[in-house]
């Protein structure tokens, strides 16, 4: 008999850890998700990073401000920590990023936070998976996890699958 799917959203500037069959959903827009999965302790994590930005800003109001961004390396050092806490070990995880964001080509605030992600994860065994997006409608990422499998689409989040 088939068990209910149970779906938490991810809320921006957030995480969630947790285990087995529940998928983790986020709806990015001008925001980033970081998704962890530990398959040996079948458990994961999602975190629901905004990029702080918006397309009517000015290309110098694009630079993120070193308060903005120790405040973003604290919620990552937290969301790392609890997944630590839930038994995930470090050298297992596999790290996905999935950023959406209208304006990468005209601020380098995207690249930042997405090099201070990548910077912060670049002692992992396994090299960090990052995805940048541009949909008009945002994007939705969903990770089951349990087994880590992730769907990353610009409309549903069943649109596509990302394994």
């Amino acid at each position: 008999m088939n068990q209910p799917t149970t779906i938490t959203v991810v809320q921006p500037d957030d995480f969630i850890v947790c285990r087995h069959g529940r998928y983790l959903e986020s709806r990015l827009r001008e925001a980033l998700a970081v998704c962890v999965h530990d398959q040996s302790r079948e458990l994961g994590g999602l975190m629901h990073l905004r990029l702080g930005v918006s397309s009517s800003e000015s290309p110098a109001a694009l630079e993120p401000t070193d308060n903005t961004l120790s405040s973003d390396l604290l919620l990552l050092e937290t969301f790392c920590r609890q997944l630590q806490a839930a038994g995930a070990r470090p050298a297992r995880w596999r790290v996905r990023v999935f950023c959406h964001s209208e304006t990468a080509a005209r601020g380098s605030a995207t690249a930042t936070v997405l090099d201070l992600v990548q910077a912060y994860f670049a002692p992992s065994p396994r090299p960090v998976e990052c995805r940048l997006m541009s949909h008009p409608h945002g994007v939705q990422v969903r990770l089951q996890a349990g087994t880590g499998d992730l769907w990353v689409g610009g409309g549903s989040a069943a649109g596509s699958a990302a394994r």
